[in-house]
């Protein structure tokens, strides 16, 4: 008897990787972003981003990394919802709502980037 495993679906969710490239490498980059900004190579280039001159502009920088991982999940809506239609994908039923336990998961990893990030820049002023 074959294994089927049920993430594989046949490989009708595979052909949503394509489409969804742009949110994934997005993503993936926004997450990698402090980390990137901070390594001994791009320190001298990218660092200055998470380097304030003002203690109240790490507000303004939090802010604008919420609004883009925002855009990256309205495009990633986007292409799941409208899939079928635009890029020929298996049918969907669109994006739905998470449960309540993926919202608090989020939000405690959000509050841990955002400790990790003003933790770093106290220390680096």
């Amino acid at each position: 008897m074959a294994r089927t495993w049920k993430w594989f679906d046949g490989g009708r969710r595979l052909r949503y990787v394509w489409p969804l490239r742009v949110p994934i490498i997005s993503g993936a980059l926004l997450a990698a972003w402090p980390f990137i900004a901070f390594s001994d190579a791009a320190r001298p280039y990218l660092s200055g981003l998470f380097d304030p001159v003002e203690p109240e502009a790490i507000i303004l920088i939090t802010v604008l990394a919420l609004l883009n991982a925002w855009a990256i999940l309205i495009i990633a809506c986007l292409v799941l919802t409208y899939g079928e239609q635009r890029f020929s994908l298996p049918k969907r039923v669109g994006v739905v709502p998470p449960k309540w336990w993926w919202w608090a998961v989020a939000c405690a990893l959000a509050v841990l980037v955002v400790y990790r990030t003003v933790v770093r820049v106290a220390h680096t002023q």
